[in-house]
């Protein structure tokens, strides 16, 4: 029964890669010196929001990372190596 769930599983943790994706690059600091400069960075800092979201920054790569394992081995469970070993 629950491995009729495994491609839905599948979908849900690849969202969960994009948006994860999406919320590191929005709260990194590398992001904020060197693409759009200092200005940015300065503005956003003023922000009680920003600075709440800021600081979940290393929560986002945790989810990733377990999100991506997660994905991978229910993926290789439901479909399989598509290549002959």
């Amino acid at each position: 029964m629950l491995r009729y769930l495994f491609p839905k599983f599948v979908f849900i943790l690849g969202m969960t890669n994009v948006i994860s994706i999406i919320l590191i690059w929005m709260s990194c600091r590398c992001r904020m010196n060197g693409l759009f400069g200092n200005q940015l960075r300065v503005k956003l800092r003023k922000y009680n929001r920003y600075q709440k979201f800021y600081n979940w920054h290393r929560y986002y790569r945790w989810i990733l990372l377990i999100s991506i394992i997660l994905h991978g081995t229910l993926a290789t469970l439901t479909y399989g190596i598509p290549f002959k070993i």
